[in-house]
């Protein structure tokens, strides 16, 4: 089976497929590394280069890839780079550029930036809107049209009705359902040549890559059967494994025999550089784990909701009752108690998993006590006392910017930056921006220009983490804070990546607070599973030992299997209760925690303020986003070794 798959894939693109009718598109110039005349904005940098060599070869050779650059090494100027050598050419268009909604915008301004006398148009906008642009476009007077995800879906009868010279997919991982409607509609429009852009070619499992693989050339990976079964994934007891399955659950040798056939079926068609291996000017990030412990109405309500006792506690709580009382029965019939059981209920308390995540952020994520007398919410010093990761943060905010620095805070919870926001602005008297999924387009791209420029003296910026990882240029902060994590380390990678990327002058510090002896520890583990994941299969290299770790849940796992086991958690928090009064951090451990000097970046991950030095409750260690479940660097899994990225030599 697999001597098939790969005499499929070398004769993929046949020489009448290859010849283009309309224009040469010679590699004479590249091979100078000589750009395009027409990208005039920058100059492109000696791996960029050799992505424009790549792409074009591909497009010479009538293949299909997936550009897979570690984010914030300028894909789009790629991608830019590209049309406007085609269109240089006199490979005319049209060309296609799907994306999220939220970066469309970004696209058009960067081609404006980089290639502005290519024509663009943005097809976005109401109806009638769009009925007008498609004069333009039927009339090809623009050779780039810049799209959305939700455009596409409710266009797709006229956009099928072009012929496209070149589709590119951004953030493409979003192609990874096998039978999504996205996925379906875009193979339905017709293109000569498909490119997918994304910093995160792997989320969960392989048969998600196979689903990237089968869209950019669906004449080879046409069967996710035949794939698994040129795999053949039987563990050591002949019991068949899935390609859907989480690659934790795989045997040590399936897991080395699968990653050794994928470097090689992946070389032609994926290009994957990382920013540690090209980009040597881009100054240092270091990210720490910051343990913070539960305070003692934290821990309470942690108990309460594995306990499966948090419902009466907060309706005891809203009707100031004791949960005894609550209990009785005869208290029901009470209008504060039938009032709090109304809200209770609407607050859908059947997800014990989301809920103690909830508690782990803020108690006031569940219930935000009022002043006395009003329904005016409580807005105060409480709402750094009652959370250990809010006095965190207190603290730390405090340090950064007395040091001069600017911070950017990501959450998953837009409920968590309103807490955020209303404490920065009403007890610390700061004026943060905010952006999240409400947050328009003009709004989004005011804020970060007025940010980046650092003119008005506003160094802390809130943000959602999936509402705002994506074309969002905030090289103006050199602090990220994650408030909380994401169960997709990807998504996390992304947000930090706003910040380090080309652009950064300075050196990055990530500081991911982590309630202590918590959930938020199996979120980690399984965070770092899928990391290994990427790297193993993606990354240049082959295995060099067995891996061995468990396996995680996905959220939408059963409570009860993902929480199993949690029971020494719950002893561990309410002992927390004991720390309310400490300081969190001396200022010995702030210092060491905030500096930047190269001894403090050489760090190596494991490295703890737990040595015996620190004495303060919280602990700190440095973290590495390579890093294998046991805390060892994915480079020592991995055999780096040259690969030559020619779409012709296999």
């Amino acid at each position: 089976m697999g001597d098939k798959l790969l005499k499929r894939r070398e004769t993929a693109a046949p020489p009448t497929k290859r010849a283009r009718t309309n224009g040469p598109v010679s590699l004479t110039e590249l091979a100078r590394r000589t750009q395009p005349s027409l990208l005039t904005g920058a100059q492109l940098k000696p791996y960029q280069m050799d992505g424009l060599i790549w792409l074009t070869s591909l497009y010479e050779n009538g293949l299909n890839g997936i550009l897979a650059d570690e984010m914030g090494l300028g894909k789009t100027i790629q991608t830019i780079a590209l049309l406007a050598h085609l269109y240089e050419k006199q490979v005319l268009g049209p060309f296609l550029i799907v994306s999220p909604l939220s970066i469309t915008s970004n696209w058009a301004d960067e081609f404006a930036k980089f290639a502005p006398s290519v024509p663009v148009l943005l097809y976005h906008g109401t109806k009638q809107e769009r009925a007008s642009m498609r004069k333009s476009v039927q009339a090809n007077k623009a050779a780039v049209i810049i799209t959305s995800y939700e455009i596409v879906l409710r266009d797709r009868s006229f956009l099928a009705r072009l012929s496209w010279k070149y589709m590119v997919v951004d953030e493409g991982h979003r192609l990874k359902k096998l039978n999504g409607k996205l996925v379906r509609e875009l193979k339905q429009l017709p293109t000569h040549n498909r490119l997918i852009l994304t910093g995160t070619p792997l989320h969960n499992n392989l048969a998600e890559l196979w689903s990237l693989l089968n869209f950019i050339l669906p004449d080879i990976f046409d069967d996710l059967a035949t794939f698994e079964q040129w795999f053949q994934l039987e563990d050591a007891d002949g019991e068949n494994e899935s390609m859907s399955s989480s690659f934790a659950c795989w045997s040590s040798d399936t897991a080395k025999r699968v990653v050794k056939q994928l470097h090689e079926i992946l070389k032609p068609f994926l290009l994957r550089r990382l920013k540690k291996d090209v980009e040597q000017g881009l100054p240092p990030k270091q990210e720490y784990l910051l343990y913070t412990p539960l305070s003692s109405q934290q821990a309470l309500m942690y108990n309460m909701a594995l306990s499966h006792s948090l419902r009466d506690w907060l309706v005891a709580h809203k009707a100031g009752l004791s949960i005894e009382e609550v209990r009785r029965g005869d208290t029901q019939a009470l209008p504060a108690v039938q009032a709090a059981m109304k809200e209770v209920r609407a607050m859908r308390l059947d997800h014990t998993l989301m809920q103690v995540r909830k508690i782990c952020c803020h108690p006031y994520l569940l219930h935000w006590p009022v002043v006395p007398g009003t329904d005016k919410l409580r807005i105060d010093a409480d709402m750094v006392r009652v959370c250990g990761k809010m006095r965190m943060l207190d603290t730390l905010l405090e340090a950064l910017f007395a040091r001069k620095h600017r911070v950017l805070v990501f959450s998953q919870f837009t409920r968590m930056l309103d807490i955020l926001e209303l404490w920065a602005t009403d007890v610390k008297m700061w004026q943060p921006y905010r952006i999240d999924g409400t947050t328009s387009q003009q709004d989004r791209a005011e804020q970060v220009r007025a940010f980046n420029e650092g003119q008005d003296g506003r160094d802390l910026f809130l943000l959602s983490t999936r509402a705002s990882g994506l074309g969002i240029n905030l090289v103006g902060a050199d602090t990220v804070v994650f408030f909380d994590s994401d169960w997709n380390p990807q998504i996390d990678l992304q947000a930090q990546d706003r910040a380090h990327r080309i652009g950064q002058s300075k050196p990055v510090l990530v500081l991911r607070l982590v309630a202590q002896d918590t959930i938020e520890h199996d979120m980690l583990q399984k965070a770092r599973a899928k990391r290994l994941l990427e790297a193993v299969v993606i990354q240049k290299g082959k295995f060099l030992r067995p891996i061995t770790f468990e396996g995680g849940s996905e959220p939408g796992a059963k409570d009860e299997a993902v929480l199993e086991g949690l029971d020494a958690h719950v002893m561990q928090a309410t002992a927390a209760s004991a720390l309310d009064d400490r300081p969190l951090l001396s200022d010995e451990d702030l210092n060491r925690l905030l500096d930047r000097s190269e001894e403090a970046y050489a760090r190596k991950a494991g490295w703890s303020s737990g040595d015996g030095r620190s004495t303060t409750s919280a602990l700190f260690e440095v973290t590495d986003s390579h890093a294998g479940p046991d805390g060892a660097p994915l480079a020592s899994l991995l055999e780096v070794e040259d690969v030559d990225r020619s779409a012709d030599d296999d």
